[in-house]
Order: C-alpha cells, then sequence, then structure tokens
C-alpha cells in the first residue's frame, strides 16, 4: 500500500486509495490503472469537510494529450483538451452539477446551500467544505518554466503571504498555449483565470456563486517562486481601478510514495486519459462501485479508447452530458421548457452575464499588462443543440 506525507491536508490518502487498490481498470493490453498514474501526468479534486477532517476525492483526470481537429465537432461527445488537470476538472463539474440537482430536489446530502429562500437566489459552497487541488507535476505553461524544485522550497509551505515569493522569482508569465495548438491555453493559465472568475464555469454561474481553489498541492519540481507566479501573483488586479482580487490558494509540496517522478509517459499509453468522478456516491459511502464512473478516453479522438469498458458510449465529463445536467438544473428553476430546450450549449454559455464580465475584465487586464492574449478556442465546437428528450447515453454515431 502507497503511504503518503502531505503535511497538512492528508490528500494523498483518498486518492492513492483510488490509484493503488480500488480503481482498476483494464484495456486490452491488460494494463492496470495504478501502473499507468505512476508514470502520466496526474491531478485530482479533493473536498475536505473542515468540521470532521473528513477527505474526499471528488475527481481524477491523467494524460496529456489534445483531439485531432477533426474530432472536435462532435456535438459535444469528444473532448478536445485531455490534459490530467482539465480531465479532471470536468469530473468536478460532474459531481457539482450533482450536489446542485440534490440540494433543489432536496434529496438527501448536498455540499451546496441556498443563499435565500430558493434556487431563484445564488446556491454557494457550504462554509464547512473546501475544495483543494492535488498535481503531481506543475501544469503545462508557466509553472513548467525555469522550474529547479530545490530541496530547501520542498519545506515551505506558502499560505498569506504571497508576494514575496513572487518577487523573488523570476520568469515570463506572459499566456502560452498548450503544445501546437493556438486556440487552447496551458493549463497554468487556466488555473489562473480559475483563480479570478471561480472553478464552477458558465453555466453553472448561473445559480452557483464562484467558487475558489483553498490549496494546491504538487508532488514534483515543487517551486513556491515558480507556482505563485503561475496560478495568481502575475495576474495584479489591484494595479487598475475597478478590477477585483484574485484568490490566492495555499501551495504546498507533498510526495506519494508509488507515483513516480516522471513528467510524461514515453510509450503507447500517452494516447491514453483517465478520468474518474465521485458522482453517484454519498459523501458517507467508503469508496464503492468506482469503476462505474470511470472511463479511459483516446487523447487523439476525445472519445472512449477502443476496447475499454466504456467503448462506444459517450464520456460522463463531455459538453453534452454537462448540458443535460444544466438543462435539468433550469427545468427543477422553473424555467420554460421551449427556453430550456431551443438554446444550443454556446447559447445557454452566454447568458451567464456576470461570469462573461469576469471573464473579459480578466482578459482586458491580460492584455494591458502585456501578459499576452489568452487564447478562445473556436466557438463552432459548442454549437450544437440537444433533443428535448434527450436525457440518455447515446452511442456514437
Amino acid at each position: 500500500m502507497f503511504v503518503e506525507t502531505f503535511p497538512k491536508y492528508r490528500l494523498g490518502h483518498r486518492l492513492l486509495k483510488l490509484f493503488g487498490k480500488h480503481l482498476v481498470l483494464y484495456v486490452k493490453s491488460t494494463i492496470k490503472i495504478h501502473f499507468f498514474c505512476m508514470n502520466s501526468e496526474v491531478c485530482g479534486f479533493v473536498l475536505e469537510d473542515k468540521e470532521t477532517g473528513n477527505l474526499r476525492t471528488l475527481s481524477i483526470g491523467t494524460g496529456d494529450g489534445v483531439a485531432f481537429e477533426q474530432w472536435r465537432l462532435r456535438r459535444g461527445e469528444s473532448l478536445i483538451d485531455s490534459h490530467a488537470l482539465i480531465i479532471a476538472r470536468r469530473g468536478l463539474l460532474v459531481y457539482f452539477y450533482e450536489q446542485l440537482l440534490n440540494l433543489i430536489k432536496r434529496e438527501g446530502e448536498s455540499i451546496f446551500e441556498f443563499t435565500g429562500p430558493d434556487i431563484s437566489t445564488l446556491v454557494c459552497l457550504k462554509e464547512k467544505y473546501e475544495i483543494h487541488l492535488y498535481t503531481k507535476n506543475p501544469p503545462c505553461g508557466d509553472a513548467c518554466f525555469f522550474n529547479a524544485g530545490s530541496p530547501q522550497e520542498l519545506a515551505l509551505e506558502v499560505r498569506g503571504e504571497h508576494w514575496s515569493f513572487f518577487n523573488s522569482g523570476s520568469g515570463r508569465g506572459h499566456i502560452v498555449m498548450k503544445g501546437n495548438q493556438q486556440d487552447l491555453a496551458s493549463c497554468s493559465d487556466k488555473i489562473l483565470m480559475w483563480n479570478y472568475v471561480g472553478i464552477q464555469g458558465a453555466l453553472l454561474s448561473n445559480f452557483i456563486a464562484p467558487i475558489y481553489i483553498n490549496s494546491i498541492t504538487v508532488s514534483n519540481l515543487y517551486s513556491p517562486t515558480i507556482l505563485t507566479r503561475a496560478f495568481c501573483c502575475r495576474f495584479d488586479p489591484r494595479q487598475i481601478d475597478g478590477f477585483r482580487g484574485i484568490n490566492h490558494p495555499w501551495m504546498q509540496h507533498g510526495e506519494v510514495e508509488g507515483i513516480r517522478n516522471t513528467r510524461r509517459c514515453n510509450d503507447h499509453r500517452n494516447r491514453w486519459s483517465i478520468y474518474w468522478s465521485h458522482e453517484g456516491m454519498d459523501l458517507t459511502d467508503e469508496l464503492i462501485n468506482l469503476t462505474e464512473n470511470a472511463g479511459i478516453i483516446d487523447t487523439g479522438t476525445g472519445i472512449h479508447f477502443v476496447g475499454s469498458d466504456r467503448d462506444g458510449r459517450i464520456p460522463v465529463i463531455c459538453k453534452r452530458n454537462l448540458l443535460r445536467n444544466y438543462r435539468k438544473v433550469c427545468l427543477l428553476a422553473g424555467a420554460g421548457v421551449r427556453f430550456v430546450h431551443g438554446k444550443s450549449y454556446k447559447e445557454h454559455k452566454n447568458m451567464s452575464v456576470d461570469y462573461k464580465m469576469r471573464k473579459n475584465e480578466f482578459f482586458k487586464h491580460l492584455d494591458m499588462t502585456n501578459l499576452g492574449r489568452f487564447p478562445l478556442m473556436d466557438r463552432n465546437v459548442d454549437d450544437f443543440y440537444l433533443h428535448g428528450d434527450d436525457q440518455s447515453e447515446p452511442p456514437y454515431k
């Protein structure tokens, strides 16, 4: 059994139970998931109950690939970006939708609560809960530049005062693209944006107050001077009137025995991206039926790997499924059927006015401070509709 050495939050406990023992998937080559995770990029989001100290892994993602252009326009059924961080965040959104639906229907426990009498007001994360991010390596982009990860830095925790670390470092800090893709922002830049607009995304912003990452734990190449710049401090809205503050997460180093000090998997498995979401499990469940919420993505196509257990079914973390869940929330909140079913994924996103304004503030500030232009993916990939009765998981066509 793996042994974790996280200094405060012990995030490794749940992650390693999932990786090393319970979450075992097979593909045709019968290579187990935990062997792959020892070599691949790995990210996970963890929920902490501050009252009890309990931790629950909410989502896991592995991988380091992007789908080929010809696989993008697939009615929201394929995943364009299969980097570990993006996969883990998609699994987190799936879980958020389930918890929001539980709250509205008043079915069981939910991590959310109403700020007013009902869904007509924004919902917020209960005060006793915090969201933490674990990442095996610094995400691609600015967090990887000049990153030495010296032994002297491993004992440093950066909790409140980020500026001293940021000011002592050096580096570019500019927005960069993901590999050869000219319309996908790096994972470091995505975290930077989430620390300003929240991790809940555009659609959920119509119902949920912004949710921010409380802490980020990095196993390999941990360097506070690099990470503080990459994730928050290079974006300083205090310099310009009218801009709101950015979230500065607690940053720390944490090792996981058995998860190797590697950056990328250098064999055929570099086309794999594995996801898992806590959806369908109560917070009191002790890691049961875990494989029901997992899948293996072929990063070149963005769909399930041929020969895997879920081959032929759309990923639960794809945009099509997120739109299904969003429409359920809208209908339960009292929105008209014609309004809900008559709009595309793109049109529903455009309804998130406050979220869009905050993102535009973010883009404007980047441009004004010469950090670069944040890339915008071709919006045609979001221009898809669902039939009114489309509430199931259809096979690919």
